[in-house]
């Protein structure tokens, strides 16, 4: 599996195996259906983990930290929940780019509906998140 794009960045299979060869695993990649699917999956995966996320955003050409969530349910404890906002840790801050715009504040709080559209990158454990266990 490759880890490095044709720029020299990581890729998602790299960042996720970097953290486990540093000891802050285990993370694995996980790829949702739908954006809302990948909301929700990191937000249960940082819940069951108390671990933050990584996510893709900018289409893809930028890395995101999800370091927590508002939902209106407890991820541990139930499938029936929505998340609602996100705290987002941007390494780009306080640069602003041409294309995107300026980048948010260090743990900024930021509703789903106004997040753009991107490509979320569930950094989670590699236990089973499956409720009916615990």
């Amino acid at each position: 599996v490759a880890t490095m794009s044709g720029w020299g960045t990581p890729l998602p299979e790299g960042w996720a195996r970097g953290l486990n060869q540093l000891g802050f695993g285990p993370y694995v990649v996980a790829v949702q259906p739908t954006r809302v699917a990948a909301i929700k999956a990191a937000a249960t995966a940082l819940r069951v983990t108390g671990r933050p996320v990584g996510i893709l955003a900018w289409r893809g050409a930028h890395s995101w930290v999800m370091s927590g969530f508002m939902a209106t349910a407890d991820p541990a404890r139930t499938d029936a929940f929505k998340v609602t906002a996100v705290n987002i840790e941007d390494v780009w801050y306080p640069r602003v780019s041409t294309i995107w715009g300026a980048s948010r504040k260090p743990d900024s709080l930021v509703a789903v509906g106004l997040l753009p559209a991107a490509a979320w990158v569930s950094a989670g454990p590699t236990r089973s998140l499956d409720r009916s266990r615990t």
